[in-house]
């Protein structure tokens, strides 16, 4: 899990720290679309998602000095069937380029889903945080 691998290169740095590591990707007809990097890219993977339903992961890691755990939370989205012209605007207005599965739910990508189903909403924008706080009060950090 690089979330995982995240939180541990920070907590070598830091080793009395507790640390939250965080990674997503989308899982979409068993292959793993990463970030696109560029508007052809982005386009193309909106469109071979369009009308259907794919998987958004995001896992978070928590270390402390005598703590690690992980949580992984899935989310189901169904994207509109959206033109490519609706695809090339989004693109273009939100440039969501550095972004796994090339939309930013955060922003302007929420409008090109019908349907998003998770157990923590919060997950779709990369922190799942009900994990997140359970995993903090495991670790011995007061939460609120």
């Amino acid at each position: 899990v690089l979330a995982l691998e995240k939180a541990k290169a920070v907590a070598q740095q830091n080793p009395q720290a507790v640390v939250i590591g965080g990674d997503q990707l989308v899982s979409f007809e068993n292959r793993i679309l990463g970030k696109p990097g560029s508007e052809e890219l982005a386009i193309e993977q909106l469109l071979s998602m369009q009308g259907r339903t794919h998987l958004l992961i995001t896992a978070i890691a928590v270390i402390g000095p005598d703590f690690l755990e992980t949580h992984i939370n899935q989310t189901t989205l169904k994207m509109r069937d959206l033109s490519r012209s609706a695809i090339e605007r989004y693109v273009r207005f939100d440039q969501p380029l550095n972004c796994a599965g090339a939309y930013k739910l955060e922003s302007q990508g929420i409008t090109l889903f019908e349907e998003i189903q998770s157990t923590d909403h919060s997950a779709i924008t990369g922190i799942p945080l009900i994990a997140l706080t359970s995993l903090l009060i495991k670790a011995g950090i007061s939460v609120p």
